[in-house]
């Protein structure tokens, strides 16, 4: 059983990477830019370069890849609860797999069970013609 309601039908724009970068074809053919390109290309990094700087490259790069690794795996258990719903997935023993856990359940109880009652779509490709 899954959250997800079918109630439209998404098409599949193929990933690629140009120069680098990650582009999504879209059926019209235009190479677009990802909304996380986008949005690393666009913000200010001020005071992510102070951060580095104060706690050093090394310390910097070990907490960056923490961080990471635990907001990919909060992000899956929730991903996994809503295509796989009512089920939900059990962390295990490793440490950070458990942070991430306990905080999926956080937007679980208060957000995804309280107050969502229908999700078109779970990691699905979006694209408007000659907008986006």
């Amino acid at each position: 059983m899954t959250l997800i309601t079918n109630k439209f039908d998404y098409k599949t724009i193929e990933r690629k990477s140009i120069n680098g970068k990650r582009k999504y074809l879209t059926p019209d053919g235009k190479a677009v830019a990802s909304v996380t390109s986008i949005l690393d290309s666009t913000k200010d990094k001020t005071h992510l370069i102070a951060w580095k700087k104060r706690v050093g490259e090394t310390k910097a790069q070990e907490i960056v890849t923490e961080a990471s690794g635990v907001g990919t795996r909060m992000h899956k258990y929730l991903e996994d609860y809503i295509a796989d719903w009512p089920n939900w997935p059990t962390p295990g023993s490793n440490p950070y797999a458990q942070q991430a856990h306990k905080m999926a359940s956080q937007i679980r109880e208060n957000v995804l069970d309280s107050h969502v009652t229908e999700i078109w779509g779970s990691e699905v490709q979006l694209y408007h013609p000659k907008i986006y």
